[in-house]
C-alpha cells in the first residue's frame, strides 16, 4: 500500500507563514504537519509519493530528516502547475507516476494540510481489510459551511461530493483521507483527466463524482468524534494550535 501525500499548494490565505514553505511544514507543538502525518501512517504506507511544488527544497529537507527518524521511502513528483491548477492536478500525477512505473497496489491520499488522530486512519486500515470498494472518511458530527467538501450518503455509500451540496442535504464532511484501490487506480486517471479538460481548476473529488457517476462505489467510514482539523487560515491554525496544546500539553 502507498502513501500519496499532495503537498504542491502555495497556501495563499496562509501568508505570510507560508511565504517560502508550503503550509505541510507549519508546526505545532514543534511538530510539521507532515511530520504528524508520517508518524500517523509510517507503520502501514512504507512508500510514499509526495507531490510537490511550492517550497519543494524545503519539503524535501523535512522529508529527509524524518527518514532518520522513520522507516519509510520516498518519492517526489514535482508538479509545474502548482500556483495554476487545483488539486486534481497533483493527484492525477501521482496516479500516472504509479500506472507508469506498474506500482500497482491500493494508495492512501491524504491532504498534506490535514492534522488527524492516528486512530481514525487505523479505523480506516481496518475497513479496507474487509470491503473491495474505495473508502472515503467523513466527519458527521461537524457543523458544516459552505466552504466544506460536503457528502451525501445512502445505505453506507457515498453518492455525491461536492462543495456545492446543500447544507440539508450534506451527510458530513470529507476530510481529505481516502484509500483507493488499486482496481480504481486507472479509471479515477481517466476521471481526472476529463474534469481536467474542462477545468483545471477543479478539485479530485470532482473525479470522485465522475466515478461514482459511472457506477463506481464509494463506501465511507467516520471519524467517529475523533479530532481531525484542515489547516487553510490563520483562525484554523490557531484554533488547531488551541487544541493540540490541551491534547498534548504545551510542548516547548
Amino acid at each position: 500500500m502507498y502513501g500519496v501525500i499532495l503537498a504542491a499548494g502555495s497556501s495563499e490565505r496562509l501568508k505570510p507563514l507560508t511565504k517560502k514553505i508550503p503550509k505541510t511544514l507549519l508546526r505545532i507543538n514543534n511538530v510539521s504537519l507532515l511530520e504528524r502525518i508520517i508518524n500517523n501512517t509510517y507503520e502501514y504506507l512504507k512508500t510514499y509519493i509526495f507531490v510537490v511544488g511550492h517550497g519543494a527544497d524545503a519539503v524535501n529537507l523535512e522529508i529527509e530528516d524524518m527518514k532518520q527518524k522513520y522507516d519509510f521511502k520516498s518519492i517526489l513528483v514535482f508538479n509545474p502547475k502548482y500556483s495554476t491548477a487545483n488539486n486534481c492536478y497533483s493527484l492525477y500525477l501521482a496516479i500516472r507516476f504509479l500506472l507508469d512505473n506498474n506500482m500497482l497496489d491500493d494508495i492512501v491520499v491524504i491532504n498534506s494540510d490535514d492534522i488527524f488522530d492516528k486512530r481514525i486512519f487505523l479505523r480506516l486500515i481496518k475497513e479496507s481489510r474487509k470491503t473491495m470498494y474505495s473508502i472515503l472518511i467523513i466527519d458527521m458530527e461537524k457543523q458544516l459551511g459552505e466552504e466544506e467538501m460536503k457528502v451525501k450518503v445512502q445505505e453506507g455509500k457515498i453518492v455525491k461530493i461536492s462543495k456545492n451540496i446543500p447544507l440539508q442535504e450534506a451527510s458530513g464532511e470529507f476530510i481529505g483521507i481516502s484509500l483507493i484501490k488499486k482496481e480504481y487506480l486507472s479509471p479515477l486517471k481517466s476521471s481526472l483527466e476529463n474534469i481536467m479538460a474542462v477545468n483545471p481548476n477543479l478539485y479530485y473529488e470532482d473525479a470522485f463524482q465522475q466515478m461514482i457517476d459511472l457506477g463506481y462505489t464509494f463506501e465511507y467510514i467516520t471519524t467517529g468524534g475523533l479530532f481531525w482539523n484542515e489547516i487553510d487560515t490563520l483562525d484554523d491554525l490557531k484554533e488547531t494550535e488551541r487544541k493540540i496544546k490541551i491534547i498534548e500539553g504545551n510542548i516547548a
